[in-house]
């Protein structure tokens, strides 16, 4: 993911609370750890914030036991 798709992904978070929909998956793990993702994504980007703000409160412990949304998530 690019910064350039960070609005398009802000607008889905408008409608979902997680990236793959209303549960936590490896899919906003992985998302999360791409490195594209600022620790603070702008105040423009408010969805994608509150996830962020809500991604970083998980454990590693939970992060991990996460459902699978893919197999070819890595």
């Amino acid at each position: 993911m690019e910064r350039k798709e960070l609005p398009v992904l802000d607008a889905h978070l408008s409608h979902y609370s997680y990236v793959g929909g209303y549960q936590p998956t490896d899919a906003d793990t992985a998302v999360l750890a791409s490195g594209h993702i600022p620790l603070s994504p702008p105040t423009s980007l408010p969805n994608l914030r509150r996830w962020a703000k809500h991604m970083a409160s998980f454990s590693s412990s939970e992060s991990n036991s996460f459902s699978k949304l893919s197999p070819d998530i890595q």
